[in-house]
């Protein structure tokens, strides 16, 4: 079995869903090297098993209206804009 459960072809990128024991990730290649990185606009790009919600733009964790990382087990959500943390 693979681990990704689907891929969204873009007219300038390509997304993939990729789906495994600890969670799914939305990735994303990004140039010039099409390194494949955390991406998703709009909502978390990787969904821990435990439901912990991380947010990320082009590779680095970024949240402008909310925290980028929520948490499910109680601990403090972090709050990240362009992969710097602001509290």
């Amino acid at each position: 079995m693979n681990n990704y459960l689907f891929i969204i072809d873009l007219p300038s990128s390509t997304m993939n869903v990729y789906h495994n024991e600890h969670g799914i990730y939305y990735m994303e290649r990004i140039p010039p090297n099409e390194m494949a990185v955390p991406h998703r606009i709009g909502g978390p790009a990787v969904i821990h098993r435990d439901g912990t919600e991380e947010y990320y733009e082009r590779g680095v964790k970024h949240r402008a209206n909310g925290p980028a990382v929520v948490y499910t087990d109680g601990r403090p959500a972090e709050y990240w804009v362009n992969g710097r943390r602001t509290r």
